[in-house]
């Protein structure tokens, strides 16, 4: 098997993760994309980092259990995040690589989106399997809100050192957009009455991104 052989092979078999904890899939993601960062050749290293990056967005979620597939977004989030950080390191002051991330996004938020409009506007009309689906999405706002705090506030710093203000600005204003679908709508029981704790949540003892020197 070929270099490129491998590593389509375990971006593959990460992105499904079949068997494995989000624990094991972020750890091991970790290691694979530190990996290929190291590689003498730089220009190698980043399309790797890219094709992983496509990997994740193009997966299909096939799960219909709930709580497996919320889950495996949290999975394909870790990937998401360790091949853009370490592709960025490399990339320095590229700003249109932010479209990379953004689509991984619109990823999480096409979903918020699609299980929202299955669900009847009233609640009270709400069936068992509704308040499953209400149940699920609702988490992935949470989720969603967690992931866009881990970018913005521990790794936006880092890789957006070379960019000028108006696009950090830019950024940071797309964050913002994102942020707005993980507020519940008017028809969700789910009302968001207190700030979410996220203290209970796994800790990756592996930085997803080697910080600059």
């Amino acid at each position: 098997m070929s270099r490129d052989e491998r590593y389509k092979a375990e971006f593959e078999r990460l992105a499904v993760s079949a068997n494995m904890t989000v624990n094991d899939t972020a750890s091991q993601v970790c290691a694979l994309c530190n990996e290929i960062y190291k590689l003498p050749d730089k220009g190698e290293a980043l399309r790797l980092l890219d094709q992983f990056l496509e990997v994740a967005i193009a997966q299909e979620v096939t799960k219909t259990n709930y709580y497996s597939r919320q889950n495996w977004y949290s999975k394909l989030f870790y990937i998401a995040r360790g091949s853009f950080g370490f592709s960025q390191l490399l990339r320095k002051e590229s700003f249109e690589s932010w479209d990379n991330l953004f689509r991984f996004f619109g990823k999480f938020t096409n979903e918020i989106v699609s299980v929202e409009k299955s669900l009847p506007m009233e609640c009270e009309k709400w069936s068992e399997s509704d308040w499953e689906k209400g149940s699920y999405v609702y988490k992935l706002m949470g989720d969603l809100e967690q992931d866009i705090r881990t970018m913005r506030r521990a790794h936006f710093p880092d890789l957006s050192e070379g960019l000028t203000e108006e696009q950090k600005a830019d950024i940071l204003r797309r964050f913002d957009e994102l942020q707005s679908y993980t507020v519940p709508p008017t028809n969700f029981p789910f009302g968001r009455k207190e700030k979410i704790d996220f203290s209970d949540l796994p800790v990756i003892n592996c930085p997803p991104v080697p910080r600059r020197k």
